[in-house]
């Protein structure tokens, strides 16, 4: 029941940023200077932008990672607490681009990202789709992939 009612605040957290509550959404897309910031998860080097999200805290704080996998699994940790999380996905096929979360598509399949999990986000949702289907793996948006409503997503 704990573990639900954690998802469930987790849930409406992530559907109150992404619908513009919380936070301030003029916020410019959050820059960084790869190969100076750590992973927010597991410390190593944020060096590839293919692979590289961003997030803002409430308090503007901000969270870099070094893959979408890194990612997810912080998102849960933090979820309950975060009100106002403003998350930017780097597009895959732009070589890194940084866009809001909620306009992107993640792919999860052999991609050689730099945690070994295989994501790759795209800002293109037919392109995603299709590399998706010619990888032989799963897609969909990021609170999907948080909160594990992804078949075949094994987390």
């Amino acid at each position: 029941m704990i573990r639900a009612s954690r998802f469930l605040a987790l849930a409406l957290a992530l559907l109150s940023a992404a619908c513009g509550g919380g936070g301030d959404s003029s916020v410019e897309t959050p820059g960084i200077a790869y190969g100076e910031y750590r992973c927010a998860l597991c410390d190593m080097r944020v060096e590839d932008p293919r692979f590289s999200p961003v997030l803002l805290d409430r308090d503007d704080e901000r969270f870099a990672f070094d893959s979408i996998e890194c990612l997810l699994p912080w998102i849960r940790r933090h979820g309950a607490s975060i009100e106002s999380l403003r998350v930017w996905l780097p597009d895959y096929a732009e070589g890194g681009k940084l866009h809001r979360a909620e306009s992107m598509t993640l792919v999860r399949a052999d991609y050689a990202s730099p945690m070994g999990g295989g994501y790759a986000a795209f800002k293109d949702a037919a392109l995603a789709e299709k590399e998706a289907g010619a990888r032989k793996g799963t897609s969909g948006g990021l609170m999907a992939f948080v909160l594990g409503n992804i078949p075949g997503n094994g987390e």
